[in-house]
């Protein structure tokens, strides 16, 4: 016997029923009001629709007639089923879910397709998508520069003289990749910074020039933004984290569950993609370097520099500033660059390769 509610389908009335199966040929289903004890239903078993067994999800027997009788006794079902050799609502799907085997070795071949989704298809993807992308798409991001200046950037405060030379040390290099559009612009504001942008836009900042202890070194800041433009990576970046936010929701269902715990891995994964393109415009500067017979240490200096700054190192001590917590690994982890210390491994081995 098995118990459940019934509902005929005319009305939103349901009842408490219970189900018995008479096991003969051909076996005869008999649904009984459990309060009245009256017949409610009777069938040839063929002739009854049994949704596919999921995980306890409750099972439906649809009758002829549209009635339907619900029971989440899906053991006591299985067993009948089984008795009478029917496979009406033996699902495959619940022969899977129940082979501990094949449930593991699903889970793990889900995460490997994830890994290599997030870490080698979107990546492929998007970078053929931002080869192949319109210009007419690019060129909308020509009037960022009047947007940002009214929004993030400050003028530059450097002396018109010291801005003036640094746009004569960096105009060869710039006419060196005329195709990327490259465009110049001193702003302040953004501290010690330099950023790239789709449309060839090139802002450094009033800080970042003079932490410069070079002209080296800001050459090689601008062969590192050159290879942002060279690579594409605002495009890039900007697709491949589309894709992995649309490939979340698909796991979740919709929009409202992707919530602050399943944007973490976005999260992670954009800031992975983050320092594998700071890797590349890396060795686009180097080679830039190399191919202008500029100083590879000087690069390598600059980065250091930086990362001092960042760090809040104490330039008159040359030490961190001590912190109460070393967050070293995690902070490499979580940064959008790579660690300073990387970046100047990166440098020697590639003078080692030549």
């Amino acid at each position: 016997m098995i118990t459940g509610y019934y509902a005929d389908g005319k009305t939103s009335a349901r009842v408490a029923a219970r189900l018995e199966v008479v096991t003969q040929a051909p076996a005869i289903v008999v649904l009984w009001d459990t309060d009245t004890n009256t017949e409610l239903q009777r069938s040839d078993l063929a002739d009854i629709k049994i949704s596919s067994r999921l995980g306890d999800t409750p099972r439906e027997f649809m009758f002829a007639d549209g009635g339907l009788f619900v029971s989440p006794q899906n053991q006591q079902i299985d067993t009948v089923l089984k008795t009478l050799n029917s496979d009406n609502g033996l699902s495959l799907i619940h022969r899977l879910e129940s082979n501990i085997g094949l449930v593991l070795g699903s889970v793990v071949l889900a995460l490997l397709f994830a890994w290599l989704t997030v870490t080698q298809g979107i990546p492929r993807a998007a970078d053929v998508m931002a080869d192949n992308m319109p210009e007419v798409m690019v060129d909308q991001f020509d009037q960022q520069m009047t947007v940002l200046d009214s929004t993030l950037f400050d003028p530059s405060n450097l002396p018109d003289t010291e801005q003036e030379r640094v746009r004569q040390l960096f105009q060869p290099y710039l006419d060196q990749h005329s195709q990327l559009n490259p465009k110049l612009h001193i702003r302040s504001g953004i501290g010690v910074n330099a950023l790239a942008f789709p449309g060839g836009d090139i802002v450094f900042s009033d800080e970042l020039i003079q932490r410069a202890v070079n002209d080296e070194q800001l050459v090689s800041v601008l062969f590192h933004e050159l290879g942002h433009l060279q690579h594409r990576h605002f495009l890039r970046r900007t697709l491949q984290d589309s894709m992995v936010v649309i490939l979340l929701l698909f796991v979740v269902g919709d929009i409202e569950s992707l919530d602050m715990v399943m944007g973490i891995p976005a999260l992670l994964a954009d800031l992975s993609y983050s320092r594998d393109f700071e890797r590349e415009a890396d060795l686009f500067a180097m080679q830039q370097m190399h191919s202008n017979d500029l100083d590879l240490d000087a690069f390598s200096t600059m980065m250091l520099l930086l990362s001092a700054t960042e760090e809040g190192q104490d330039e008159e001590q040359g030490e961190y500033k001590s912190s109460e917590y070393d967050f070293g690994a995690l902070k490499g982890f979580l940064s959008t660059h790579p660690k300073s210390e990387e970046r100047a491994a990166m440098v020697e081995e590639f003078k080692a390769g030549l």
